[in-house]
């Protein structure tokens, strides 16, 4: 699996200060993969989870409307940014806990390390 990488001009970005520019490689991809999609082998009933038809090339489009998007960032308590936004479509469920329910909405967590740390659905 290759790094996917952005044509998009992160000038456009919305970084907390101090933050590089994260990317979606493949280990992030992978990480969302074996978390937030069907069958992955650390998906429960606690995860929001993507459709399957989600492509490693959908991924990186809502992460980077996530990216644009102009809800800031805020630290959590693990350190990291993250932030909850709409996209423009249905991509997933919250968590079957939750009732499952089909949502357009994802939190997007990165690192100051230019890394994506998680991304997945919400309520």
């Amino acid at each position: 699996m290759q790094a996917a990488s952005t044509e998009k001009n992160p000038c456009n970005w919305k970084l907390p200060p101090g933050v590089g520019v994260p990317v979606l490689d493949e280990w992030a991809i992978k990480g969302i993969r074996d978390t937030h999609f069907p069958g992955g082998p650390a998906a429960n009933g606690s995860k929001g989870l993507f459709k399957d038809e989600v492509t490693n090339e959908h991924l990186q489009k809502i992460f980077e409307a996530g990216m644009e998007d102009a809800a800031p960032f805020r630290e959590n308590k693990d350190f990291y940014y993250e932030k909850e936004f709409d996209y423009s479509e249905v991509v997933g469920f919250t968590s079957a806990d939750s009732g499952a329910t089909p949502t357009k909405r994802v939190i997007l967590v990165i690192s100051k390390y230019e890394s994506v740390v998680n991304m997945f659905p919400v309520r």
